[in-house]
């Protein structure tokens, strides 16, 4: 795990597998954030021009630009807890993305969540290869 700098993370909805960010997930996250809780580390792939891309995180990302949007001097937006889960290009980060929310302890998906996922799997152009599982 290391830390950067929120303006430094990109994201992309093709790596969003939620089909909408629940308001009352962001504001506990922004709660804890700011209280100093731990909090999960924001999952991303390191690009190839060195940028990184939210791979897993979007309701804590979006947390942290509520704080940037009250307080833009927040020290926790320079020391943002990352943890690079790959290196590649946007196709690789969007299908890393697919598997997000599937840990014990995440909320479920939603059936709006489901269908958006597996629209994104079968658009994708990994859809069918096995050496990218």
């Amino acid at each position: 795990m290391t830390t950067t700098r929120l303006a430094l993370l990109a994201v992309s909805p093709r790596c969003q597998g939620r089909a909408v960010i629940a308001t009352e997930w962001v504001e506990e996250i922004r709660e804890a954030y700011l209280a100093g809780s731990a909090v999960p580390p924001l999952d991303v792939v390191e690009r190839t021009d060195g940028t990184l891309l939210v791979v897993d995180g979007y309701h804590r990302h979006t947390a942290l630009l509520a704080i940037l949007s009250l307080d833009p001097k927040a020290t926790i937006l320079d020391r943002v807890p990352v943890r690079i889960v790959a290196k590649g290009d946007d196709d690789r980060a969007a299908w890393l993305a697919l598997a997000a929310n599937l840990v014990p302890g995440c909320r479920p998906r939603s059936r709006e969540d489901k269908r958006r996922v597996v629209a994104l799997a079968l658009e994708h152009p990994f859809a069918g290869d096995t050496s990218q599982a």
